[in-house]
């Protein structure tokens, strides 16, 4: 297994609300990738994290590639 783990802020005029929509497309998207196994997104007091998870890094690397 190959787990991608990104920590972020949202720029200050950001929506949360529109980034978790944005995020569910891309779930959406992520979830018809070949090698995709899991999505999960962590909200904290000051920054974000993510982790995507793939069978393998080949197809990690596709997947970001085609992002």
């Amino acid at each position: 297994m190959f787990v991608q783990i990104v920590k972020f802020k949202l720029k200050p005029d950001s929506s949360r609300e529109l980034f978790l929509d944005l995020t569910d497309q891309m779930v959406a998207w992520l979830k018809r990738k070949d090698g995709f196994i899991a999505y999960e997104l962590y909200e904290g007091s000051e920054l974000w994290s993510d982790r995507i998870s793939w069978s393998d890094q080949s197809f990690a690397q596709n997947g970001l590639k085609e992002f």
